[in-house]
């Protein structure tokens, strides 16, 4: 027919011994980290981070896929929920997320609630890593940082005039 599959494609295209032929790629997941907040709330405020880990289409399915987690400095857990594997386990210096398996089609999500404890911006780093030899490792790691609304200062006021008596 007139629709070609990927495969079919590569076979026809490369000239000898080429291709490595689809579906034999190597996992490649990579890590996306989004956030509620658009800013750093103020101490005792709360965050909801969301981390999103998929698999690259045509990719094999990567098994054993760990997200490893470095919290802000001082930010309380207080809930996570994982809808892939065993779920999260505090381990230094944040958080461990077991998500079993993820291929194309199923990606898994995390999300992170908890409190912030030290003022100033909120840096969440994931790293995630998988029993098998991994495609592309630039897009294993991803952070976002949540920088504080900058304080509003009030308009300069004109000094007031100072009345200069003649001597």
């Amino acid at each position: 027919g007139p629709f070609w599959n990927v495969e079919d494609w590569s076979r026809s295209t490369s000239g000898g011994g080429g291709g490595g032929g689809g579906g034999g790629a190597a996992p490649d997941v990579r890590v996306e980290v989004s956030a509620e907040q658009a800013t750093a709330p103020p101490v005792g405020g709360q965050i909801v981070w969301h981390i999103t880990v998929s698999d690259h289409a045509g990719a094999q399915s990567a098994f054993g896929v760990y997200a490893d987690l470095t919290l802000p400095t001082g930010f309380t857990v207080t809930n996570t929920y994982s809808d892939r594997g065993s779920g999260c386990a505090a381990a230094a210096p944040g958080l461990v997320c077991n998500l079993d398996w993820i291929s194309p089609t199923a990606p898994g999500h995390v999300t992170i609630w908890g409190t912030v404890g030290k003022a100033g911006p909120q840096t969440l780093s994931v790293h995630v890593r998988h029993q098998y030899q991994e495609g592309n490792p630039a897009d294993d790691t991803a952070s976002l940082t949540l920088q504080p609304t900058a304080p509003l200062t009030p308009p300069a006021q004109p000094a007031p005039a100072k009345l200069v008596k003649p001597v």
